[in-house]
């Protein structure tokens, strides 16, 4: 069975305490866990806390150079040792008996990727670190040409693995992603509550999230019980 490196990109304004309980409660199946910090305007920065929280993960903060979310994969690729690659985010759910069937039998691929319509996501991908040397390792949106972000990178894998890749559906089940979960966040914050997307989800988000006990971030936790009891009557 593959035990890659897990690299995850992470807002230091922001916690996402499932995520972190998830990776916890498999901790055994993952080498490095490389967290790669990015930047914002607001003022709350968990960086710290989440060092204190979690020592044996590997938190890196990347010089800002010309795109913050290419600066920050780019930063933590530098720092992966494995011959794979699992690249996870935060709004993406998944239990441990599917976990480990992507870590078995991805291996027979060059890659694995969750696929959106025709649009292959970093939402989950599990890569062999040797292709991804192989590409130009730009992870940004590329807008002359209507890229988005990770676009470019996967048009480079699919050129270079030919045939041998996989959609995660064809391994993998029992999954949900929670698209657009940080600007949902982001918004609640803001109050701007009927601007939420997938609004039944996202409340049965926060519910999950109030349910974990140990190494909470006390600020945070007080802001998401705040929207929670805030949207209680709203989302139904």
């Amino acid at each position: 069975m593959i035990k890659p490196d897990l690299v995850m990109v992470w807002p230091l304004a922001f916690d996402y305490p499932l995520a972190r309980k998830m990776i916890e409660d498999n901790r055994d199946l993952f080498n490095k866990v490389i967290i790669s910090f990015t930047s914002n305007s607001v003022e709350r920065d968990y960086r710290k806390l989440l060092i204190n929280l979690h020592p044996d993960f590997t938190f890196i903060q990347p010089e800002y150079i010309k795109h913050w979310y290419n600066d920050a994969l780019t930063g933590a690729i530098k720092g992966v040792k494995s011959d794979w690659v699992l690249f996870l985010e935060q709004d993406f759910l998944y239990n441990r008996k599917e976990l480990k069937k992507l870590l078995r039998y991805g291996k027979q691929y060059e890659f694995v990727a969750l696929q959106q319509g025709e649009r292959l996501h970093l939402g989950c991908a599990l890569i062999k670190k040797e292709l991804i040397d192989k590409t130009l390792g730009y992870f940004g949106d590329f807008p002359r040409y209507h890229l988005d972000c990770f676009d470019f990178f996967f048009a480079e894998l699919l050129v270079l693995a030919g045939d041998n890749w996989a959609s995660l559906d064809k391994i993998m089940a029992g999954y949900k992603h929670l698209n657009g979960l940080t600007q949902n966040l982001h918004l609640s914050l803001q109050g701007k509550y009927d601007d939420v997307t997938d609004k039944k989800e996202f409340k049965k988000y926060l519910k999950l999230c109030s349910k974990i006990k140990e190494k909470k971030i006390v600020e945070w936790d007080k802001l998401m019980s705040k929207i929670l009891e805030d949207i209680n009557g709203r989302y139904r």
